[in-house]
């Protein structure tokens, strides 16, 4: 038993291919048993091109053929991962979902059906709340710092970005 994201999925299907028959999978259990809504968030992967590139254009362009181009491109990237991600393109899903193979895909319909409708696009905050988390973890898996120590650390971080984003006025007027 474990808890991950579609990539888990698609590591179970591509390192144990007998065992797709006999796993499960589920949405993640809400605290308060009301399914209709989630705590997790879909994708929020991000493809960049890095300052220090020495072809920034060629990278540009690149990104823009791979995610923004045409969407049979992205078809084996579904495809070999099982048909456990979610495309965020329309046109996308419709050109995946016409792959044969994706009707037989064994956890599509909880993707599809439990996961994603209930789930946020990406995360709402700035990508320095991920970098102060990723951080903490990596400090206490490694020994570097106790739990309590790297969690505090990541809280002082974080309470940074909310400030210097202004993200609890911005909470302030989402709730009013």
């Amino acid at each position: 038993m474990m808890s991950q994201g579609s990539w888990g999925m698609s590591e179970i299907a591509a390192d144990y291919p007998d065992m797709v028959s006999v796993a499960g999978v589920a949405p993640w259990v809400q605290s308060d048993g009301d399914m209709s809504h989630s705590i997790s968030t879909i994708g929020n992967m991000k493809w960049v091109v890095d300052a220090k590139a020495k072809e920034p254009e060629a990278a540009a362009k690149f990104i823009s053929w791979a995610i923004g181009g045409k969407p049979e491109v992205l078809t084996p990237f579904f495809a070999d991962t099982q048909f456990t991600k979610a495309p965020a393109r329309d046109e996308v899903t419709e050109v995946v979902n016409s792959d044969p193979a994706a009707a037989d895909a064994p956890w599509s319909d909880v993707v599809f059906n439990d996961v994603v409708p209930f789930c946020i696009p990406e995360a709402q905050y700035p990508w320095d709340v991920n970098v102060a988390m990723g951080d903490a973890l990596q400090a206490g898996m490694l020994g570097e710092k106790s739990p309590a120590e790297a969690l505090s650390d990541a809280n002082a971080e974080i309470q940074k970005v909310i400030d210097r984003e202004g993200l609890a006025q911005v909470r302030a007027e989402m709730d009013a």
